[in-house]
């Protein structure tokens, strides 16, 4: 059962990530666009909040590193633990339960990424709309994987004695 809540600090993270670059990044394009703020500030010193921005457009492609690092992590974590055939139908239940808030959190994002005033913000991302939006399927395939890989180990001590 460790595994199903590791998937759901996967979903957790992967949604605040993406909350917290949209927000950081919209307060950085207002501070930089707003005429009080360039009226002020020369060019050189507005000059590191370009680069911040760019900096944390980097965090979009990190994104795809973390998920693959975690099914690789997750995979591994599953091969070594050693579980019971009878737990396989509270894992399917599990599953079920995880699936269906990888799909709330998706239309979560769909819905904020929707809004007006983050569209600029949110459409500027290229792997971050892709993995909230396939985070179901993303979810799926890595559960079933954690599931096939946990139940049906055969160094199973369980399945040894048969």
């Amino acid at each position: 059962m460790s595994n199903a809540i590791d998937v759901v600090y996967l979903l957790v993270f992967i949604f605040a990530l993406a909350l917290v670059l949209t927000i950081v990044l919209l307060v950085l394009d207002q501070f930089a666009t707003n005429p009080l703020v360039t009226s002020t500030f020369t060019s050189e010193q507005l000059q590191p909040i370009a680069y911040a921005q760019t900096a944390l457009m980097y965090l979009d492609y990190l994104i795809v590193f973390v998920v693959a690092l975690y099914f690789v992590a997750a995979l591994v974590t599953a091969y070594y633990v050693k579980t019971h055939p009878v737990f396989y139908v509270a894992m399917l239940i599990t599953q079920i339960i995880i699936i269906a808030i990888s799909a709330f959190i998706s239309n979560l994002w769909a819905s904020i990424a929707s809004n007006p005033v983050l569209l600029p913000i949110t459409n500027s991302f290229v792997f971050l709309p892709l993995v909230l939006g396939y985070l179901p399927i993303i979810t799926l395939i890595l559960s079933s994987a954690i599931a096939v890989i946990s139940y049906g180990n055969p160094s199973n001590p369980y399945e040894a004695n048969q």
